[in-house]
């Protein structure tokens, strides 16, 4: 089923999270339906295949950038050998976010409204434009919360023309990048600027507020040339900005952090500034040769300007010898390294876990590869962590599966102390029997799941428990079927701390929310108010719903007193405390 997966993935999660499973009720032979499942859990993804694995009637489907925190589906009707026709609608939270038609053999037409890639809680980026058989035509608009800060031209072709301003496919919150330029039959030339418009957006878009930070030439192929200053795409999230100045011939680089080869391979000395996590940037210094990477490469960590990992590459490009590892997702300020050995590319004996937080340095005891770069034996896995917490995972492996009972800890900060909070069962890689969980995307670790799997799936009642009072209380509760899909009446949390409580209640039908949602909102001193949320039917909001929902869109990085306002602000009208 990868087919069905979005063409460009765009974000990891969907390779490591998702799968397409076949449902087990009201297959024929002719007809099989598939449900979408993210990282163990069943959605509302999915729909049904013919004989010929064509797709067929309705479909929920991820969009490219669905992930963790921002899951956008887009839903619609197939026809004629998996072809699309009819009204495609875009969703997030149950909002209507985008759409369009497509005509009788499969080409969009009309009014589309597009999702740009980076949308999300602080950016609602859309464009906006008309098709034609397919090919996109006229005038197109970028907006952002309804300010337009992009806009250009289509010929009858399809190809971009004259003047076009456009922004970066990640223009986010901490990188708002502008792009501002020329194009002739779809190809830019001539000079091309970037602009950089900070952390808000005007009312209306004008070069004159923002900043130039690079820019340079196209030559008549639509080809970089010359002197270039680029912008580090992932900077956004240090607070800082990062330039790369080098020199382009024919559209292939020619110098900068290291040099190219008249192929385009690298060779010689690179500097090279990779992301790792929420707020660490990576630069690695080594040697290319033939565009391979050879001998040692060093890694630093640009806070404190220090070298903090590194290894050897053979003559292969293979990782050899003894390695420091960063971790994949890094908290601010803090180090997080793996470290053991490489032989031929893969990891083999003894693998452990360092934490430098500047303050100390702790150590935590890892595991043992065997020669195929299996894990195996007893591992001490780190699964999540934020600058106050760890959450670590103790259990067997073999041949790389996970086998036997794994238990689930906590560690504070300037604790010795591990506090068991969960753990289960694995059945060769499967989760069996009862469960206390804390899930590994959470990006806080204020709540733990109880209930039952059978063969990896969740069945029976679930609930919901805060973490972060002594005496555990129950906060949200449901029960799935035997097929994992969620049953009856519901109670979901969505943002629980000691001074705000946000869950939503209502009821769902095969995995599908129905009927009428209430949003129930209670403050630290006790007091209680329910209100209407909206109906749904078949999973999608009914427009005359209220949006107190969009609660659920705001950061739960911002402090309490933010969120608590603009919960009032959205539910009630006000922005005083009860």
């Amino acid at each position: 089923m990868d087919k069905f997966l979005s063409k460009n993935l765009y974000i990891d999660d969907q390779i490591q999270y998702f799968q397409w499973k076949r449902s087990n009720e009201n297959e024929t032979r002719q007809i099989v339906k598939w449900i979408g499942w993210w990282n163990g859990r069943l959605t509302n993804l999915g729909g049904k295949c013919d004989e010929f694995g064509y797709k067929i009637g309705g479909w929920i489907e991820p969009c490219d950038t669905y992930c963790s925190q921002y899951q956008i589906t887009i839903s619609g009707t197939y026809e004629k050998k998996g072809q699309r026709i009819g009204q495609w609608i875009y969703w997030y939270e149950q909002e209507r976010i985008g759409g369009g038609h497509y005509d009788e053999i499969g080409r969009k037409t009309g009014e589309w409204c597009e999702i740009h890639r980076s949308y999300d809680q602080h950016h609602k980026v859309i464009i906006i434009g008309e098709y034609n058989k397919g090919l996109k035509k006229g005038k197109w608009l970028v907006l952002d919360d309804n300010h337009i800060i992009g806009e250009g031209f289509y010929n009858e072709n399809g190809q971009k023309i004259g003047k076009w301003t456009g922004v970066s496919e990640s223009f986010q919150y901490y990188m708002q990048l502008i792009f501002d330029g020329e194009y002739k039959n779809g190809l830019r030339i001539g000079k091309w600027l970037t602009f950089y418009m900070g952390k808000t957006v005007c009312s209306q878009y004008t070069k004159q507020n923002q900043n130039v930070i690079g820019g340079g030439f196209y030559n008549q192929f639509g080809l970089k040339e010359g002197l270039w200053v680029e912008f580090f795409e992932g900077g956004y999230k240090y607070r800082a900005s990062f330039t790369i100045a080098g020199e382009y011939k024919n559209g292939l680089k020619n110098g900068g952090g290291g040099y190219y080869g008249e192929k385009g391979k690298k060779f010689g000395k690179w500097i090279e500034i990779t992301e790792n996590g929420n707020f660490s940037l990576i630069p690695q210094v080594g040697v290319y040769r033939q565009g391979v990477k050879f001998g040692q490469f060093d890694t630093f960590f640009l806070m404190i300007n220090k070298k903090i990992g590194g290894g050897r590459y053979n003559e292969i490009g293979l990782k050899s010898g003894n390695w420091i590892e960063q971790h994949d997702q890094n908290a601010e300020y803090k180090i997080i390294t793996h470290n053991g050995e490489y032989k031929q590319g893969k990891k083999i004996g003894y693998w452990g876990t360092t934490i430098n937080d500047h303050e100390q340095i702790e150590k935590i005891r890892g595991g043992f590869y065997n020669n195929q770069g299996q894990k195996i034996g007893q591992w001490i896995d780190l699964v999540n962590e934020n600058n106050d917490e760890l959450m670590l995972i103790i259990g067997c492996y073999k041949d790389e599966e996970k086998n036997g009972q794994f238990d689930t800890f906590i560690k504070s900060k300037n604790s010795t102390k591990t506090q068991k909070i969960g753990g289960g069962y694995y059945n060769k890689g499967n989760k069996v029997g009862k469960w206390i969980e804390i899930r590994e995307t959470q990006r806080n670790l204020d709540q733990i799941h109880v209930g039952r799997y059978s063969e990896g799936t969740n069945i029976g009642i679930w609930e919901t428990q805060s973490n972060y009072l002594k005496a555990r209380q129950i906060i949200g509760f449901g029960y799935y079927n035997k097929f994992g899909i969620k049953e009856g009446k519901w109670i979901e949390p969505c943002r629980f701390s000691y001074r705000i409580r946000l869950v939503y209640m209502g009821q769902y039908s095969k995995g599908i929310k129905i009927g009428s949602w209430q949003f129930q909102f209670q403050h630290s001193n006790g007091e209680i108010i329910i209100m209407d949320s909206g109906n749904y039917k078949d999973g999608i909001k009914m427009e005359n719903g209220m949006k107190q929902h969009k609660v659920m869109e705001q950061d739960d990085r911002l402090p309490i007193k933010d969120i608590t306002t603009m919960a009032l602000k959205l539910v009630f009208g006000k922005t005083q405390f009860f």
